[in-house]
């Protein structure tokens, strides 16, 4: 019986989103590891600059646990398509922040995944298909290839994130708007494949579906821009009337450059690739399991020797247009 106990208690133990420690001596890597081994697995006192989350945080209602869960299930299956052995992300890993508390002291953002605590925060929007599409967003984050560097002063620094990437000596992280565009791409594809699947958001994918399907037939010439539009929500203006809002998805430059890019190299490797998509899916593969070589080779065969490391200083500014 206690060894039944003690294997169950074992496989509870959640490993963290760490895929490799580098620099440093072996004791201060495994060190390193296992420090956010012991913050992936605990959730409480978690802050924002130095604020306890516990200052905006509020319980999942039933209805929101329900949610969360169903979007961490297929989440898993999304990134094992991209050949991605997936983080085991727990609903507590993900905390929901009141949204006017919040904002009283951060105006800006609307979720975030915080590496060096492991965790997860999203404002509550008021409506579950939004908060569906942030917590997509973070949680890819979360699945991204992620590595920590041991620095001559002992101290563990994350040094990639998917794309983004800090370079020894360098304050800025390269590669950041096209990681986050990366992201975003990748949180379209997950909505498309399994919203219409998740019982808390289908009404509104439902509402989504059909309402960009009236807008493709009578603006056809606008599809590229409709099937950018992440969402809509009924709101009332300054008069009181009742109106729809329509919204894109993040990122909206770093995107329109990242597909840019990606359609650029496909019509230049024709005879390498069947479409696009297989352009994106070396970025992809990239992002989540870090693999940078096929992707820096085919872009400097394509646009010539460093054009890699101007690309990672071009998009190494923060961007949320």
């Amino acid at each position: 019986m206690r060894e039944n106990i003690e294997r169950t208690d074992i496989d509870e133990e959640l490993e963290p989103a760490i895929s490799r420690v580098v620099g440093g001596e072996p004791e201060q890597r495994l060190a390193a590891y296992f420090e956010y081994k012991r913050r992936m697995n605990n959730q409480s006192s978690k802050t924002i600059e130095g604020k306890p989350f516990e200052k905006f945080e509020r319980e999942k209602t039933e209805e929101e646990l329900s949610l969360v869960k169903n979007i961490i299930e297929k989440m898993e299956d999304f990134v094992r398509s991209y050949g991605k052995e997936p983080v085991k992300v727990k609903p507590k890993h993900i905390h929901f922040l009141e949204e006017e508390s919040f904002r009283k002291e951060y105006p800006d953002g609307a979720a975030f995944y915080f590496a060096p605590q492991q965790t997860v925060g999203v404002v509550d929007s008021g409506s579950h298909f939004i908060n569906a599409l942030r917590i997509s967003h973070e949680l890819l984050h979360f699945n991204s290839f992620q590595s920590v560097e041991i620095d001559k002063n002992s101290k563990a620094n994350f040094r990639r994130s998917g794309l983004g990437t800090k370079v020894t000596g360098e304050q800025e992280e390269f590669f950041t708007q096209i990681n986050e565009a990366m992201i975003e791409e990748l949180t379209i594809r997950f909505e498309r494949q399994y919203f219409d699947s998740i019982p808390q958001v289908k009404p509104e994918a439902d509402f989504k579906r059909k309402y960009v399907e009236a807008l493709l037939e009578r603006y056809p010439e606008t599809r590229e821009n409709t099937l950018d539009l992440s969402y809509f929500r009924r709101r009332k203006n300054e008069q009181g009337k009742n109106i729809l809002q329509f919204n894109v998805y993040t990122y909206e430059e770093s995107r329109h450059n990242l597909r840019g890019l990606i359609n650029d190299v496909f019509v230049k490797n024709a005879d390498r690739f069947k479409s696009t998509e297989e352009v994106f899916n070396l970025f992809a593969d990239a992002v989540l399991n870090g693999r940078l070589l096929p992707l820096a080779r085919l872009l400097e065969e394509t646009y010539g020797k460093g054009y890699f490391r101007e690309l990672g200083d071009m998009t190494k500014k923060h961007s949320n247009k």
